[in-house]
């Protein structure tokens, strides 16, 4: 019979080995689903033709005078808005949310250790509910940090009543000869392979994905590793299934390949269907990308937590894997009552265009809009590779992997149409608002702006470093222009935008508007906001902007 140390062996070989594996297979998926978009983006749609986007001709009148403005975003309020408050007051309380669900996953885990140990009091509750509510801290940073220093903040907040508290247990219940330092040691211990596991597959390009390759990884590595467990610890098995491969002529090398091909084949199906699950589960709206990261990160502390147990007790591992149901429980409960929480009847939809070439900066600046706008509305956008590694969601990943990607593309008129007319702009369960993205073709994305345009209620333009070698952004400010009424549209610059070829653009827009255009019947003056994105205050003035246009 086997020691039950010998287990959790097992376990950290499938969680060392799935990460060996899944961080080079995160960055080449990331990387060859940039390609396969770019690539997509370049082909012409057969099925779609000229005569599918034909405009009546106009004669035009003389063009109404209309003032281009640069205005520096640093010199309005951050604070105007009663909508914007009311997001930042929602994310907060989704923060609390998630601090009951995390603290209802703790004391599963700390009265399943300290009964694995036969002992339990108090204090020795309240130290390990502290330890291991350390999942809280990355929960925190993804949901509240906006750039490395905002990251570095809640990291020293966190850190600070970490300490706090422990010193507190420590000054009430420490032994004889137990130092503060060493009461902090076990913090350290059970957190820190988990930790930086997150820390490794939830930066850079790899964020949107790294999490979802390492689960996938993980189930399918642990066919080999647990048939090879059970074999080294069932010598009579191993003899009778040996033997029997062996008459059958294989060679015991090749017998033992053939057993590694096969257990491993049985679980690539499993985590295939594990990734099928969540790609079905997302669709529907049962969980979303915020969710979906918060679960995996409380699924690998729980694992984690799991084999530290398993060396006392495997009874308590396994009640200690109730923790993360019991989260998740907790989770349905609270959450019911944040998506109450809307800031309008009906959800704003707001249009974002940018210059694709703004790579990271454009990511960057998205990100930090959308950790507050996804309360108030939904976001649409034309997918581009600059924001590919940012948007990507598992239902578009299982897709690529299918060799399906090329069936989320807009095609024909018709095809763009019904796709349009699926825009999500309902709440999740959590309150919050997704972002619909539109694959386009080389000859039909002009098409999928006009009727974009047509279905948002407000629109950010990212003009930041644009210049005459960007001629697709000069048709959608030509577009926007004609379409919508410019009190409804907020550009946004900076140092590197060639403000007098921008000028020019405008004036040339606004005089070849169409008769009936909004902006010729009623003149609007066009505001061009100079923003330095990496500033927090700068974004936080975005955003109240952005949300006085729906108030």
């Amino acid at each position: 019979m086997q020691s039950p140390p010998l287990l959790p062996g097992v376990f950290y070989m499938i969680l060392i080995g799935g990460c060996v594996l899944a961080l080079p297979l995160s960055f080449l998926l990331i990387s060859l689903y940039k390609k396969a978009l770019v690539k997509g983006m370049g082909y012409t749609s057969v099925s779609f033709t000229s005569a599918d986007f034909k405009s009546a001709p106009v004669i035009h009148d003389l063009a109404p005078a209309t003032d281009i403005n640069l205005v520096n975003i640093s010199d309005l309020s951050d604070d105007s808005s009663k909508i914007y408050f009311r997001l930042k007051e929602t994310l907060g309380y989704h923060w609390f949310v998630y601090g009951a669900m995390v603290l209802v996953f703790a004391t599963i885990i700390s009265g399943s250790f300290l009964q694995s140990f036969g002992t339990i009091s108090f204090w020795r509750l309240f130290y390990c509910i502290l330890i291991f509510s350390f999942p809280y801290v990355h929960i925190s940073e993804m949901l509240l940090a906006n750039g490395w220093k905002q990251k570095m903040a809640i990291y020293l907040v966190v850190f600070f009543m970490y300490f706090a508290l422990l010193y507190i247990i420590w000054s009430k219940a420490a032994t004889n000869g137990m130092t503060f330092w060493t009461a902090l040691i076990p913090v350290f211990i059970y957190n820190a392979i988990p930790a930086a596991i997150i820390i490794l597959f939830r930066s850079g390009k790899i964020k949107a994905v790294g999490m979802f390759v390492l689960s996938f990884i993980m189930v399918s590595v642990s066919g080999p590793a647990l048939f090879s467990f059970y074999m080294s610890t069932h010598p009579e098995s191993l003899e009778t299934l040996g033997m029997t491969f062996i008459r059958a002529g294989f060679s015991a090398n090749l017998t033992v390949l053939v057993w590694i091909i096969i257990s491993l084949s049985v679980t690539i199906v499993v985590g295939w269907i594990f990734i099928n699950r969540i790609k079905a589960f997302y669709t529907r709206k049962w969980i979303n990308d915020i969710q979906l990261t918060a679960d995996s990160y409380l699924l690998l502390f729980n694992f984690t937590y799991s084999i530290f147990i398993f060396f006392e007790s495997p009874k308590y591992a396994l009640v200690s894997l109730l923790a993360f149901p019991a989260y998740k429980i907790t989770g349905l409960l609270f959450l019911f009552f944040l998506r109450k929480r809307k800031v309008k009847k009906v959800s704003p939809r707001m249009l974002l265009l940018r210059v694709f070439a703004l790579g990271d900066d454009s990511k960057n600046l998205f990100e930090r809009v959308l950790k507050h706008w996804r309360y108030a509305g939904s976001i649409q956008m034309i997918s581009g590779p600059d924001l590919a590694a940012a948007t990507v969601e598992p239902h578009e990943i299982v897709s690529f992997v299918s060799g399906n990607l090329k069936d989320s593309f807009c095609e024909g008129a018709d095809s763009i149409l019904e796709n349009i007319a699926k825009i999500d702009s309902y709440p999740d369960l959590d309150g919050t608002h997704r972002v619909n993205e539109f694959f386009c073709r080389d000859n039909n994305w002009k098409y999928v702006l006009r009727q974009l345009v047509m279905h948002s209620d407000t629109v950010l333009m990212d003009l930041r470093s644009f210049s005459d070698k960007f001629a697709g952004c000069r048709y959608e400010i030509e577009a926007l222009v004609n379409m919508v009424s410019l009190n409804r549209i907020i550009f946004i610059v900076d140092t590197n935008t060639d403000i007098d070829f921008t000028r020019q653009v405008f004036t040339k827009a606004i005089h070849s508007a169409d008769n009936g255009s909004v902006n010729r019947m009623m003149p609007q003056n066009v505001t061009l906001y100079k923003i330095e994105s990496h500033k927090d205050k700068d974004v936080s003035r975005l955003l109240n902007l952005l949300c006085s246009k729906i108030e």
